[in-house]
């Protein structure tokens, strides 16, 4: 249980500029575009260090799976 809460947390801290379409990329570019117009809202309300978390947040239960399981798959700080 630590090192998945390690990851996210750490991910959640540390992600990349391309990673919205990467782990949503199963949903199609209408889609990646309306959460990266999700994300940047989330930017705007929580800043940098909260965004991602603020972002999870938003999603619907479906999307925030989604994320959850790409972060642990594709995030290994530890």
């Amino acid at each position: 249980m630590h090192k998945i809460i390690t990851n996210w947390t750490m991910f959640g801290f540390n992600y990349g500029t391309t990673w919205i379409e990467r782990a949503f990329k199963s949903k199609g570019e209408v889609m990646i575009n309306h959460l990266k117009k999700k994300f940047d809202e989330a930017y705007r309300a929580a800043g940098m260090y909260g965004s991602f978390f603020y972002f999870w947040a938003m999603l619907d239960r479906g999307n925030q799976q989604l994320l959850e399981e790409w972060v642990m798959d594709n995030y290994h700080e530890i």
